[in-house]
């Protein structure tokens, strides 16, 4: 029985590339989406330290533009919809000294793209990823 429960807590991969979900979630209920938030106006060369300073939020399950085109914008699943509501609150938000991202809720279009798959990352990978290499490129820091 303590198996079952431990399994029944675990992540796995949901119906989107590098999205995730509890194991038996309902993607279409609201619980699942209120944890997604979309964080735009920035360039592509600034997605990394976007991804460190959302971290900051809470902890970023997966992201991505779930596009085909190049965007100015990322959606991050947070572990609980209290983080997504941080990081909703918290916009707009200052990156470095001279860019601010806004925030704003998942769209119903976008929830589209996540369920189809394109364009995501694992959270946690791409956010350990992001803060290595801005160690690597901040030596005193």
């Amino acid at each position: 029985a303590p198996a079952a429960a431990a399994s029944a807590s675990a992540s796995r991969p949901g119906p989107a590339s590098g999205a995730t979900r509890e194991v038996g979630e309902d993607v279409t209920s609201d619980a699942y989406w209120d944890r997604w938030v979309t964080v735009f106006g920035f360039a592509p060369r600034d997605k990394e330290a976007v991804l460190a300073e959302m971290q900051r939020c809470g902890n970023i399950l997966s992201c991505g533009p779930f596009s085909d085109k190049a965007t100015n914008w990322v959606h991050l699943q947070y572990q609980s919809r209290y983080d997504a509501q941080r990081a909703l609150g918290s916009s707009p938000r200052q990156v470095g000294d001279a860019l601010l991202v806004g925030v704003k809720p998942l769209s119903a279009d976008h929830r589209r793209a996540i369920r189809e798959g394109r364009g995501g990352e694992e959270g946690a990978a791409a956010v350990a990823a992001s803060k290595a290499r801005g160690r690597a490129a901040k030596p005193n820091a």
